[in-house]
């Protein structure tokens, strides 16, 4: 209850799934529900919609690789996520977040300082 209170999360919970709380909806609120505007899906959901709308000549890779880790989260399901372990599935969603937020900067944020 405090880690869906920290993010705002708590009455959504409820709205959703109407009854004790459990780890594996937690996770799966958190992670995998775009109907919850602070879960990873929803937030790559809206960085696939940004790089959408700002995209130019050199940014295709990083909208495939944001297409990508966007369609794994999509089609993921909570018994994936705990069968791979939930720290090793959220090591590698960071690792792939940072690789992304790289080719982010790369495309985007370094080329306008060389300019």
């Amino acid at each position: 209850m405090v880690v869906l209170r920290s993010v705002s999360g708590f009455e959504v919970y409820r709205k959703v799934y109407r009854d004790v709380i459990t780890p594996e909806r937690v996770v799966e609120l958190l992670i995998l529900r775009v109907d919850m505007p602070r879960s990873l899906a929803a937030n790559l959901d809206e960085v696939m919609n940004i790089l959408a709308r700002v995209r130019n000549q050199q940014s295709s890779e990083t909208e495939r690789r944001a297409g990508r880790l966007n369609s794994d989260l999509q089609y993921s399901r909570i018994d994936d996520i705990f069968s791979v372990g939930l720290h090793a599935s959220l090591t590698q969603f960071l690792e792939r977040i940072n690789d992304l937020g790289n080719c982010i900067s790369k495309d985007f944020l370094v080329s306008l300082a060389i300019a």
